[in-house]
């Protein structure tokens, strides 16, 4: 794949990688927590409470080697290859969708300006160093 030739390329790109990663968590953590699993009936706040924890329960777990109890070692492979795949230098397929909100635009376009600039200057080091 050719590398991104715009910010908007570049945000597309980052933006899928990161989509994909967090779907990755997700499986990861509803195999692990059953809970996860179906809609619970909590408050809003309740409920990324409980992503949080369970999040840092499931790093205790991997942490401290708890892993016999439920073994979860080929779906950490897995996230781990799935990181290990998400190349900097791919076009993603997603875009940005039109009508947005302009305040979102907005700060998107900003996000966007930011990470091409970054970007520029990361080549440029790469081609001078």
């Amino acid at each position: 794949m050719s590398r991104p030739q715009t910010k908007q390329e570049l945000f597309n790109l980052r933006h899928s990688q990161l989509r994909n990663v967090i779907e990755r968590t997700f499986g990861v953590l509803k195999r692990r927590f059953l809970i996860l699993q179906s809609a619970p009936e909590y408050p809003y706040d309740a409920q990324v409470k409980l992503v949080f924890a369970l999040t840092a329960l499931h790093n205790f777990i991997r942490k401290i080697g708890l892993e016999d109890i439920h073994n979860f070692e080929e779906e950490e492979r897995e996230l781990e290859q799935g990181l290990a795949s998400c190349s900097p230098h791919e076009v993603g397929e997603e875009h940005i969708e039109e009508g947005d909100d302009e305040n979102m635009a907005s700060i998107r376009d900003n996000i966007a300006e930011s990470m091409w600039l970054d970007y520029q200057t990361y080549l440029n080091q790469r081609r001078h160093g």
